[in-house]
């Protein structure tokens, strides 16, 4: 029995473990752009300017989409929705970008998230990538100096 406890929690641990270690979403690594040149690409990538960023702003979260192209889609009525979430990693350059799309389904308390498309991710981080590199060659050397 005493055995038995033992593996539990051996067992438990290495799942909670495990559980922590995973990240969820795609990662674009080593990027090497000032953060408002990375903030501008997101913005890009979203249409417009987030629907929320938090206070360090390194977490951006795009207003409501449909997965698939839906000239009549409600974020407000529609069965399920989903938001694009960016988090910019890092202390200092190179930055890591986080992008992960959650998924979230109507139910009669509001909506629940579901999960995350994986793939949808994936289709971000391209146009992501390739908006910083379409602003390497259109920066200024004047754009990211700073004097102290």
């Amino acid at each position: 029995m005493i055995i038995q406890a033992i593996h539990l929690k051996i067992l438990c641990f290495i799942a909670l473990f495990m559980g922590l270690s995973c990240a969820s979403g795609v990662r674009l690594e080593d990027q090497n752009k000032s953060l408002m040149i990375i903030r501008q690409g997101i913005e890009g990538v979203m249409g417009g300017a987030p629907r929320w960023v938090s206070r360090n702003q390194r977490e951006f979260h795009s207003h409501y989409f449909s997965r698939k192209e839906d000239p009549k889609f409600n974020p407000t009525t529609s069965r399920e929705r989903v938001y694009a979430k960016f988090l910019v990693l890092g202390d200092r350059r190179p930055y890591n970008v986080e992008i992960e799309v959650i998924v979230q389904k109507r139910s009669p308390n509001g909506y629940e998230t579901i999960g995350s498309d994986e793939k949808l991710a994936l289709d971000l981080k391209r146009e992501l990538k390739t908006r910083l590199h379409q602003s390497q060659d259109q920066m200024n050397v004047i754009d990211d100096f700073r004097a102290f």
